[in-house]
């Protein structure tokens, strides 16, 4: 009980902290989406993916699938810094008090956005996670998803992601002690940014893991022009630019949560090297950790998605929903 009654003011202190942040958000605009043909017209009325003509036509099986799981769903319009910032809210279809998870997405712009055909996780699966008991958020960012201002990956875009436990605070479902952490690619490095920043939550999970992004300019250097064309701070000094974004430089700054480590040993979008680094790294300074190297798996870890899922229902379920302290981490020599 003392454990609880302690982290009840620690998160509460928390939440005041980031309700004072210049990340504060005012929620704008929630809008119900409560069928495939009213998330289609959605879309292609505010999703810049459709509108701007890059997508033609919305994925039918994505729409289908998002109403199987029977939650709620809205899109959301959210104030950050002066921009106008889109996501959408997946709400379990009982009233009560429930806890609540922060998807953080891969991709860039409109490419990997949350409605992206082929994003590794999409409204559908955000819908099956609501499903389990959660109120699930997701940000598409700024600069992309009908978002206003530019996406600096990984720079003031942040802030779409600190703002988020005040957005959520507005919600009557949502028990603001009880939050956790979900990121994909691109997403776990904006899920690590965010911890450094201080966002704070109970637990983590992150798949695709982007740690170290000289890896990824080694590996495809194709990402530097992309990162350029984002960024003019990337052409003034890259190597400060990819340091700011790579956990593996600062990783003292992020707080000792229970993380869930994913990855496929046939990621050629970030490689398992980084994911290795980073687990070995988390090790080191005795973070309670998980990881799961699925072995021949890709980037979105398709070929376990079952697999994916259970671990990251129990890992919620454990150190979110249920609030079950970490482990303490000792390897000392005994004898």
């Amino acid at each position: 009980m003392k454990y609880k009654n302690t982290r009840s003011i620690w998160l509460l202190l928390s939440l005041f902290v980031l309700m004072n942040h210049s990340a504060y958000a005012q929620l704008i605009s929630e809008t119900p989406i409560t069928s495939p043909a009213d998330f289609n017209a959605y879309l292609l009325k505010h999703d810049s993916l459709f509108t701007s003509g890059r997508q033609q036509k919305t994925d039918s099986a994505m729409l289908e699938n998002t109403f199987k799981h029977n939650v709620r769903l809205s899109g959301i319009v959210y104030e950050v810094d002066g921009l106008k910032i889109r996501g959408f809210v997946f709400k379990p279809n009982a009233p009560g008090k429930y806890p609540a998870v922060i998807y953080n997405r891969g991709g860039n712009r409109d490419f990997g956005s949350l409605t992206f055909p082929g994003s590794s996780i999409g409204p559908a699966q955000l819908a099956e996670i609501a499903s389990w008991g959660y109120v699930v958020i997701a940000s598409q960012y700024r600069g992309g998803g009908g978002s206003e201002g530019a996406d600096h990956f990984g720079g003031d875009d942040v802030n779409d992601v600190l703002a988020l436990p005040s957005v959520l605070a507005g919600f009557d479902e949502v028990d603001t002690l009880r939050i956790g952490l979900f990121g994909w690619s691109r997403g776990s490095m904006m899920s690590f940014l965010a911890l450094k920043k201080g966002l704070k939550v109970s637990a983590v999970a992150v798949g695709g893991i982007v740690a170290d992004q000289a890896l990824i300019v080694e590996h495809r250097p194709q990402m530097g022009n992309m990162f350029a064309e984002m960024d003019p701070q990337y052409q003034r000094d890259p190597q400060a630019w990819l340091a700011e974004r790579s956990v593996l430089n600062w990783l003292d700054k992020l707080p000792k949560v229970p993380m869930l480590v994913l990855n496929g040993s046939s990621d050629w979008r970030t490689r398992s090297s980084q994911a290795l680094k980073l687990v070995e790294a988390l090790d080191e300074k005795r973070y309670p950790v998980r990881f799961i190297m699925y072995e021949g798996a890709d980037h979105a870890i398709s070929q376990y998605r079952e697999e994916v899922f259970m671990q990251l229902r129990n890992w919620l379920d454990r150190y979110v929903r249920d609030q079950q302290p970490p482990p303490i981490i000792n390897y000392a020599p005994k004898g």
